[in-house]
């Protein structure tokens, strides 16, 4: 669980802000468990569920179906946005305006006193400056063009990483199946020099994931058959499922 959560600190998104996706989340899944016969939602069933008081459930329902919460801004992600949306920070041409750092009115202290809560001003520029979203030039602070687009970027990192854990569960078997068993979970971290040998690297993972995954398909199906010739068959599957992830900073990748 850490390092997922690094994976969506280094993508601007907050603790506040994945609360509010899984309470959704955990309210959707479990009124699929507690649905009745007739349609309805058992209330009741998805309070002891999820944790949260009858009270809370059915602030969240309404005519049967969890309601879909209006989105909330945190963190980083209220600071860049009300920096394009306060006239106090933008031009006469509607642009965000290059901000001083200190001041009173229109400066970068000014929008992080009324944007970061009890953030101060330092701790909040650092972290537009990790994050990439801004550059500091002569004690001006500049809001980088690429982070116009922060909702909709965060809204594709939790798609694509929601992907993934989906995927990783359907492989297991779930769920269809009710209780998945993970026979076995393994990895190993390999090196390139540079992004020729990273290219190298990663054509051979391919090959040889592939070569695996055909090599077991190949015996299971003749231990399948060897079986039927005994009169055993038998029940059950087993999904293998290979993930090869990537990490480099080459940026003379094709």
């Amino acid at each position: 669980m850490r390092n997922f959560a690094l994976s969506l600190i280094d993508n601007g998104l907050t603790a506040a802000e994945m609360h509010n996706v899984l309470t959704k989340a955990f309210l959707q899944a479990a009124a699929q468990r507690a649905r009745l016969k007739n349609g309805r939602v058992n209330q009741s069933r998805v309070a002891i569920m999820t944790g949260l008081t009858r009270t809370e459930v059915r602030k969240h329902f309404e005519d049967g179906d969890v309601i879909q919460p209006a989105a909330s801004e945190f963190g980083a992600l209220r600071v860049i946005n009300s920096w394009q949306r306060d006239p106090e920070f933008l031009s006469s041409d509607g642009l965000p305006k290059e901000l001083p750092l200190q001041g009173r009115y229109g400066s970068f202290k000014s929008l992080a006193r009324l944007y970061s809560g009890d953030i101060p001003a330092r701790a909040t520029l650092e972290e537009l400056k990790r994050l990439g979203a801004v550059r500091v030039t002569k004690g001006l602070v500049k809001l980088l063009p690429q982070t116009a687009s922060g909702r909709r970027r965060q809204e594709k990192t939790l798609s694509a990483i929601g992907a993934q854990i989906s995927e990783a569960l359907y492989a297991i078997g779930y769920p269809s199946s009710q209780a998945p068993t993970l026979i076995a979970s393994d990895s190993i971290s390999l090196e390139a020099v540079d992004s020729a040998a990273l290219l190298l690297l990663r054509q051979r993972c391919s090959q040889t994931v592939k070569s695996m995954l055909a090599g077991l398909e190949i015996s299971s199906r003749n231990l399948a058959q060897e079986m039927r010739t005994k009169g055993k068959p038998g029940s059950g599957k087993v999904k293998v499922s290979v993930t090869i992830s990537e990490s480099s900073s080459y940026t003379d990748m094709p």
